[in-house]
């Protein structure tokens, strides 16, 4: 079960960086702090490992792009019907 969404997770005024924290951690299914410490481990071993941040050699594109798509396919789901709150509902709508 995925927790309710906040009003400050999709509030306008919250600029676009925590918008997209606030919902890949709500994804993610994991407590803020737990998503925090990943983020941070990450950028230490990013930081300590000395390689560039480049595009994956042709041989590893493959993996790097199938990632690459499922975390747009979950954007996406999330922004055609809601998954938070008590009455979940289509945010796409034909006019």
């Amino acid at each position: 079960m995925r927790p309710v969404h906040t009003d400050d997770v999709v509030h306008p005024r919250a600029s676009a960086r925590h918008r997209v924290s606030a919902n890949l951690k709500a994804h993610l299914l994991v407590p803020e702090a737990t998503m925090a410490q990943r983020i941070s481990r990450a950028k230490q071993t990013a930081k300590t490992s000395g390689m560039p941040l480049r595009m994956p050699e042709a041989a590893n594109r493959g993996q790097w792009l199938g990632e690459v798509l499922h975390v747009l396919y979950l954007i996406f789901n999330e922004g055609h019907t809601t998954t938070g709150g008590a009455d979940p509902r289509p945010l796409c709508r034909p006019r």
